[in-house]
């Protein structure tokens, strides 16, 4: 029986050794190609007329990939499928046996776990495109009417291949492989290892004046244990209504003089202004690389001894079964593992650290630092910073302590499959924000009064990507707007307060749609919080203030919405991507979950026009309890607090294990003893 043929890269050598082959013999009956240059596609489809076959180019959005219940697939890939696929992976005699002659480190084998589903390698090679683009086959066949035709998948050669068979056959697509250029990029790594250290030698191996080349000398520092914390994109130390990393500081009675920060985004660099803030304060900034200082006096961090200690590789044992590619990604993942360790041990030890925080769950980085901490006798401590509300096996972490907002992030954490000894309820993070807000946002409020505005509306939005295929990009990120601005154009009375998740490219990304907003704005009655670079310094708090009604655009990313409901202003979330999953649906939908714009401007317009407004619009008192059982504004407090009492226990030259007990044992008589889980 003919069949529907798919093909992830066409390239000359897979055209003429893979797919002609069985074009000549009249195999497929039509080929979608998902990438591929011009000139080959075209050769392709000149070739192929002569056996009545067609070749075009598959064009889809990934908004539109959902699956029978209309659940958006790269989402449910995230959240369901990726964790089947791990489970498949774990049943494998090879992976038992990895995982077996390593069980004496749970830290070594959650490492190995977590990279079966982190994005470690280029786009080619990660197990989420694969599944996706079988998912993608299956869509389009459903979308042509052809659910029960065969169809074959042509993959780029990747580990695990029988287990992506295998998920392939429960959506009738047969796989094949295809000779791949590109390949597995296990070495970009170690490249990115070696490159990173050579940037930090030539930034330390400069030329002196009269003196020619001259190492500098290393300064002999006071090992006083202190708290490193990870910077990403926010500092903002001496203005606490703004995004910061350091919110658990400014809220407590933390020392700077205990705490160290590493700058290592080159979108977000220590700069004069970050410097003199920290100074300030008795902080000391660590660049982890030369790219994110423009300081000459900051020099980064270089090691003191640049090669790895230990074993080359794993027991003979632990590497018996594994050929091919799955060889190498096991080679290259053990390689990274001890390059990496090796590097933050060295930092723990010359700089005093022993506690690192973090809110970066999302790769398999954290499970080496923590090793390394062992090793010191340190602390690991991750704190939530995003709502989550259904698990997946991609955010599971391995963390001695992690403060999150409630005892459901908690049981969400088991899900992940994560093993956390303390997981510390302390409300959400940042909620002391709020009241400090409202001034600011009354000012707003007020000046879009003052040009009309009778009925405000705050929006916040999640950021888009250019290619609409492996993101919702950017047309659909203009389409929320679009409907917005022309809303506000064309109805006197109506406000508007936007807070975007990236301000700094938000008209770069609309496109055309910038000109609306620009009419928008000249009306007096929109307002942009624009402040930041990397991300916005704002908020989403502030915009709900400074509203009657918020809406949060992307139910599936509800961190937002859930600021929003905080502040007491009725906050809808619009759920067009299709997340039909979530538990936030259990809020009301036509009340707060809407899936379309038109019902929810519907249900907005009577909510004004009646006196009483409709019954549960925008409320969410019914699930708060269970996202933040505090609400009293003292979460980064509680944090903060937390971990001054783990300092004080370790310049105690208390152990490791009774500096967290003792932690645990405070809190739990402060706050009461189940805001303590463990989490195994």
């Amino acid at each position: 029986m003919n069949s529907v043929c798919f093909v992830e890269k066409l390239t000359p050598i897979n055209w003429f050794l893979k797919i002609l082959p069985s074009v000549r013999q009249k195999r497929f009956e039509h080929i979608f190609v998902i990438d591929a240059s011009p000139w080959v596609l075209r050769l392709a489809q000149a070739m192929s007329r002569r056996y009545g076959l067609s070749i075009e180019k598959l064009a889809f959005r990934l908004v539109e990939v959902k699956d029978e219940n209309k659940l958006l697939l790269r989402l449910r890939i995230s959240f369901d499928d990726i964790g089947q696929i791990r489970n498949a992976i774990y049943r494998l005699p090879r992976f038992e046996s990895l995982m077996s002659n390593i069980e004496t480190d749970d830290l070594l084998q959650f490492y190995f776990s977590k990279s079966l589903t982190a994005f470690e390698c280029n786009a080619n090679s990660n197990l989420w495109q694969a599944l996706l683009l079988i998912q993608i086959s299956a869509w389009k066949m459903r979308r042509l009417g052809k659910e029960k035709t065969p169809r074959t998948l042509f993959l780029y050669r990747r580990p695990w291949m029988e287990v992506m068979r295998e998920y392939g056959a429960t959506e009738l697509v047969e796989i094949k492989t295809l000779f791949s250029s590109l390949g597995m990029n296990f070495r970009g790594g170690a490249l990115s290892h070696w490159l990173r250290l050579g940037r930090i030698a030539a930034w330390h191996f400069k030329k002196i004046p009269g003196k020619g080349w001259k190492w500098p000398k290393r300064k002999q520092e006071e090992l006083s244990p202190r708290v490193l914390l990870e910077c990403y994109y926010h500092l903002n130390l001496d203005r606490p209504e703004l995004f910061s990393d350091l919110a658990f500081w400014q809220e407590s009675s933390l020392s700077g003089n205990d705490i160290l920060v590493s700058f290592h985004i080159h979108k977000e660099p220590l700069d004069r202004i970050k410097l003199d803030q920290m100074k300030a304060h008795g902080m000391t900034p660590i660049v982890l690389d030369p790219r994110a200082t423009t300081i000459r006096d900051c020099p980064p961090f270089f090691p003191t001894r640049i090669f790895s200690m230990g074993p080359r590789s794993l027991p003979k044992k632990a590497r018996s079964g594994f050929l091919g590619l799955e060889k190498k990604w096991l080679d290259a993942s053990w390689s990274h593992f001890k390059r990496r360790k090796h590097y933050w041990r060295n930092l723990f030890e010359k700089k005093g650290v022993k506690v690192f925080v973090t809110w970066n769950r999302y790769d398999a980085n954290h499970c080496i630092i923590a090793n390394a901490l062992k090793d010191v006798g340190g602390v690991l401590a991750v704190y939530q910073r995003a709502l989550d509300t259904r698990s997946s096996t991609e955010l599971a972490i391995v963390s001695d302590v992690c403060f999150g907002f409630s005892a459901l992030a908690a049981e969400v954490e088991k899900g992940f499959g994560s093993t956390i000894p303390y997981f510390v309820v302390t409300g959400f993070l940042g909620d002391h924000r709020i009241p400090l807000l409202k001034t600011a946002a009354d000012q707003v409020r007020e000046k879009l009064q003052t040009a009309g505005a009778r009925q405000i509306i705050a929006y916040t939005d999640e950021n888009s990507c250019g290619d609409s295929r492996w993101h919702t990009g950017h047309e659909f990120m203009r389409e929320n707007y679009v409907f917005l601005l022309e809303k506000l154009l064309s109805t006197p009375e109506l406000g508007l307060v936007l807070k975007p998740k990236v301000p700094s490219t938000l008209r770069q990304r609309l496109g055309n749609v910038a000109e609306l907003l620009k009419k928008a704005e000249q009306t007096g009655r929109c307002y942009i919080f624009e402040e930041g670079t990397a991300h916005g310094h704002y908020p989403p708090a502030i915009a709900a203030l400074a509203a009657d009604v918020a809406i949060h655009g992307h139910l599936c990313a509800s961190t937002a919405g859930l600021e929003c409901a905080l502040t007491k202003t009725p906050t809808l979330l619009l759920d067009r991507e299709g997340w039909s999953v979530s538990p936030l649906y259990d809020l009301g939908v036509g009340k707060v979950v809407f899936n379309d714009w038109t019902s929810l401007w519907k249900v907005f317009q009577e909510h004004q026009k009646n006196n009483d407004g409709v019954p549960g619009f925008g409320d969410w008192s019914s699930m708060l309890d269970r996202f933040d059982p505090f609400r009293d504004g003292k979460a980064s407090h509680r944090m903060g607090t937390y971990i001054q009492w783990l300092i004080e226990g370790f310049k105690h030259g208390l152990p490791r294990d009774t500096v967290l007990s003792d932690a645990a044992e405070r809190y739990a008589k402060q706050w009461g003893a189940d805001k303590i889980i463990s989490i195994s």
